[in-house]
């Protein structure tokens, strides 16, 4: 499980929890190997972007199982991505999905 919380998901530590994410979804090296096997992710109230969020989608771990991200600021551009991400089979696994709290439509 990682939570991450407001702080991790701005400027200065995104391209960090970027990074993190995509290394475990290439199956892990170093220090991450031991997250290879990440089933939950919560990045709920981390005031994401819909840009930020739809970066972030792209890089989730085909291991997640469980992924709250709600009480954000994502729209379609995020939506879009995470359609992309189940269409190429990449969160097969993931059997729970909360994006309530979000203007997900276009014009919110």
């Amino acid at each position: 499980t990682l939570r991450c919380g407001p702080h991790v998901c701005q400027q200065a530590l995104l391209p960090v929890l970027l990074d993190f994410l995509q290394q475990l979804k290439a199956g892990g090296t170093g220090g991450v190997r031991s997250f290879r096997r990440l089933t939950t992710l919560n990045l709920s109230k981390c005031d994401l972007s819909d840009s930020v969020g739809g970066s972030l989608l792209h890089h989730l771990p085909p291991s997640l199982e469980d992924l709250d991200l709600s009480d954000n600021r994502l729209r379609l551009l995020s939506m879009e991505a995470l359609r992309a991400a189940f269409g190429e089979g990449s969160l097969s696994k993931l059997r729970n999905l909360d994006v309530s709290d979000n203007p997900l439509g276009p014009s919110g």
